[in-house]
């Protein structure tokens, strides 16, 4: 799992950090069929979704889960599927 964390924080950082100077700079280049602002904008919304998707996995992962219950989870073996 730490892995996978790490990696979400990598990849939003670096999502993020792409995406800042071209929502704040690119105002005036022209490209004929996407705004670059508007593509700034929307890499450095998803790059801090990934960042905080990061971080509530770093902080989950350093909390126990929760105790088998009297439930379907805890009658059911472990070769069988749920």
């Amino acid at each position: 799992m730490r892995i996978r964390t790490e990696r979400h924080l990598w990849e939003g950082s670096a999502t993020f950090l792409v995406g800042l100077p071209l929502w704040l700079f690119a105002d005036g280049v022209e490209v004929s069929f996407v705004t670059l602002t508007k593509v700034g904008l929307v890499m450095v919304c998803v790059g801090g979704a990934q960042v905080l998707w990061g971080l509530y996995r770093a902080a989950r992962a350093g909390t126990p889960g929760r105790p088998p219950g009297p439930g379907p989870a805890a009658r059911r073996g472990p070769d069988e599927r749920p």
